[in-house]
């Protein structure tokens, strides 16, 4: 072959690396180009009427913003099936950061794809208020849901993830005194429904108060039954229980193949539980002064790096199985640290079914014996399944009144020398933790996601020892919560205005122009009838009083900060509704302000709905207090429940009048009684609020 002369050469070398520079040079003009386009193309939509904003999400296009005005805006029934993309996705905000309340009937459907809501904030919303079906790649964040759920049924999420919903997000957002489910996930009997890899990530869950004996978990993944052997291999990350006590799950796992870590338990009544499923990772989160750490069900699960301080009960239950719950098999509890559990720190349960194949392995387990119940013993293993030479190589530490208990395989007794503030902990030089583990693939990284080994071998518990020469990037996890002493409204409580008369409880009230008030022992028996104090109460006050219908159609309504007879605030409960399964109680009392419902919350009194008479003799205890903005009824049934200490008080609705709604705040007005078919009413006393407290 006759090569190409050097000159010649060199000159095509030359033209080729300048068409190479030219043509490089034109496909970035032209992505600049076309990137500008997209973004002239892109459009932002103003709105301030739900049938405004339906009319342009339906017709919204990749990169565009869709904003509603700022304002408060009740029973919006809204529709979202755009769709965008990953480089653009849609976004709907409001005109301003947390300018926009929706309220009451409000709903959102979201049935589109890569869709960004942003920035709202819903009050008293009911149940499925955010839906997301058959969604995908879409992202609920920095979203407020306060006193949201439905008011008549705990099981019932507020937002709600169906199926075939995939990979979706729900961040940075908080949930407050949730009335029902906070977030949860449909997991469907067919393996091909279910939403696949959707992930909750940095959200706060906070003082939400147990209402019912079931239902109000923070999260819920899957309803149960056969269902939850299939897999959603959910993400549950970097969230915030901060007295999240709706149900004793505080996450109730049931499903397969999810994810949960990292993530801060404080103060709960309640547990991070795997009710069912198969394969879930439990990692690095952490309990600290809870009723329990971690309990769990079915098999192959792996629980791992966790640290657990402080629980009232158990830190860590290995369920025995029933009939409707698995015994665990073959699951890994391996290099978890727990720290003073009130009765064991692990419970490995035998009854009716014992746990098979499960391996309790490199845990460091310690306590004193002084958060114990006066009734129980501290014990660190309770293992009654008799899982033997499984249990190895745990280190225990046990003073004062704690005992270690089943020990098994290769145990070490020796203090581990934690340093550091509680939840924080180290181990401290010379811990006899260092280097101690057996060595376990399953636990490559430690709960700060240092990769084991440091040293000779890894360290027993839930973090490796030295971490100064670890320049990586390590797990961060959420804030601990400080303990927050409960609302009480005692505190608030000045000079006592009046009590109502022993001896003549009708003298503090006018006489009904219609009905019927007659005294009947210490209580006033009402009959379709209207009275009031004689005297107005002030701005500020706590009123108590106890309520009983006589029958089930009986309806009570109280009215304070009213002008005369007219306006106010106006709380109302009893009744019947007509359901699908027939008559019951209303089971729903609200809070209107001039006419327009603010609020509503639970009868617990009734028992959720489930009643076709009242209970003999169980009286409505009320507290209503008016402090401010702060509008709050509580209530306690005099026949305590299985899950309330005695004379517990529960908020059943709670509300602050920031003047958004029916003109400003109201202040010192009359209070009043409207009472519809026949009820006694007792023990009415009321309280001035004490000057430093306001």
């Amino acid at each position: 072959m006759v090569g190409l002369p050097e000159q010649l050469l060199l000159g095509k070398k030359a033209e080729c690396a300048a068409w190479k520079e030219s043509s490089m040079q034109t496909v970035m003009i032209f992505t600049i180009c076309f990137a500008v386009t997209l973004m002239a193309a892109a459009k932002t939509y103003e709105v301030n009427t739900a049938e405004a904003f339906n009319r342009r999400a339906a017709a919204l296009k990749p990169g565009d913003e869709l904003v509603v005005r700022s304002g408060v805006y009740a029973d919006w029934k809204l529709e979202l099936p755009c769709k965008g993309t990953a480089s653009q996705p849609i976004v709907i905000r409001p005109e301003q950061p947390n300018s926009v309340v929706f309220r009451r009937g409000t709903v959102i459907t979201v049935q589109g794809d890569w869709l960004v809501l942003r920035g709202f904030q819903f009050e008293h919303c009911g149940g499925h208020m955010l839906y997301l079906d058959h969604a995908c790649h879409n992202r609920i964040t920095d979203c407020r849901f306060l006193w949201c759920g439905n008011p008549r049924w705990t099981f019932v999420s507020t937002v709600k993830i169906s199926d075939l919903s995939h990979s979706n997000r729900i961040d940075h957002c908080t949930f407050e005194a949730s009335k029902s489910v906070s977030i949860g996930q449909s997991v469907s009997r067919n393996q091909q429904r279910v939403g696949q890899h959707n992930r909750i990530d940095h959200n706060i869950f906070r003082d939400i108060i147990r209402l019912y004996g079931n239902g109000q978990e923070a999260i819920q993944l899957g309803p149960g039954g056969p269902s939850d052997q299939n897999a959603a291999h959910a993400i549950v990350e970097y969230n915030v229980f901060d007295n999240a006590s709706g149900d004793a799950e505080v996450i109730s796992n049931k499903s397969s193949g999810n994810t949960i870590r990292y993530n801060v338990f404080a103060d709960c009544k309640g547990q991070l539980v795997l009710r069912g499923g198969k394969d879930c990772l439990v990692e690095g989160n952490l309990s600290i002064r809870s009723t329990g750490g971690i309990r769990m069900h079915d098999r192959g699960h792996t629980i791992i790096n966790n640290l657990i301080v402080a629980s009232q009960r158990v830190g860590i239950v290995v369920s025995g199985g029933t009939e409707n719950y698995a015994a665990p098999q073959d699951c890994l509890i391996a290099h978890n640290t727990i720290v003073n559990a009130g009765k064991e720190a692990i419970k490995i349960a035998c009854k009716p079914e014992a746990a098979k194949g499960t391996r309790v392995i490199n845990n460091l387990l310690m306590a004193d014996g002084k958060t114990a119940y006066t009734w129980q013993k501290s014990v660190l293993v309770h293992d009654t399944a008799s899982l033997g030479d499984r249990v190895m190589n745990n280190l225990f530490w046990a003073t004062g009144k704690a005992q270690i208990g089943d020990e098994g395989k290769g145990a070490i007794l020796a203090d581990p020398l934690l340093t550091g503030p509680a939840g924080g902990w180290a181990l401290g030089a010379g811990s006899p933790a260092i280097d101690r583990a057996v060595s376990l693939p399953k636990v490559a990284y430690d709960r700060l996601g240092i990769a084991r080994p440091i040293g000779r071998g890894s360290d027993i518990g839930a973090w490796e020892s030295d971490l100064s020469s670890v320049s990586r990037s390590q797990v961060v996890l959420p804030e601990i919560p400080p303990h927050r002493k409960p609302f009480d409204a005692n505190n608030l409580k000045g000079e006592k205005l009046f009590p109502l008369p022993a001896a003549n409880p009708a003298a503090t009230w006018t006489r009904p122009e219609t009905g019927e008030m007659v005294q009947e022992d210490d209580a006033l028996k009402l009959s379709d009838t209207q009275i009031r104090l004689k005297t107005p109460l002030p701005a500020d006050f706590v009123a108590e009083w106890e309520y009983l219908p006589t029958a089930l159609e009986s309806r009570a309504k109280v009215t304070f900060a009213a002008t005369g007879t007219h306006g106010g605030y106006t709380l109302s409960w009893g009744g019947i509704y007509k359901g699908s399964k027939g008559i019951k109680c209303h089971g729903i009392i609200t809070l209107d302000k001039a006419g327009d419902m603010v609020a509503d919350g639970h009868d617990i009194v009734m028992e959720y709905c489930r009643k076709e008479t009242p209970k003999p003799g169980a009286w409505y205890r009320c507290r209503l207090i008016k402090h401010g903005e702060l509008l709050r009824l509580e209530m306690y049934d005099t026949q305590v429940t299985t899950w309330q200490a005695k004379d517990t008080v529960t908020p059943i609705v709670i509300w602050r009048d920031r003047g958004h709604i029916g003109g400003s705040r109201l202040g010192a007005g009359t209070f009043g009684i409207k009472q519809s078919g026949t009820g006694l009413w007792r023990n009415f006393r009321v309280w001035g609020c004490r000057t430093e407290a306001m």
